[in-house]
């Protein structure tokens, strides 16, 4: 399964990735940069709340 993202003033992002019920994926966004973080999860052992928390933090701290 592709999966494209098409963000203001880039390129379209193709993601190539395998879709399982057991994981979990998340796409961040971050539009200040220009970019996107992807976050592939197992579900038997994520926190989701705590992934997506902790993703923002990261993203908070990152520079070009």
């Amino acid at each position: 399964m592709w999966i494209t993202l098409n963000l203001p003033s880039t390129k379209l992002y193709p993601v190539q990735t395998e879709l399982t019920p057991s994981q979990y994926h998340i796409i961040y966004v971050m539009p200040q940069l220009s970019m996107f973080m992807y976050l592939v999860l197992s579900r038997d052992r994520a926190n989701l709340a705590m992934a997506r928390f902790k993703l923002k933090v990261i993203a908070g701290t990152m520079t070009l």
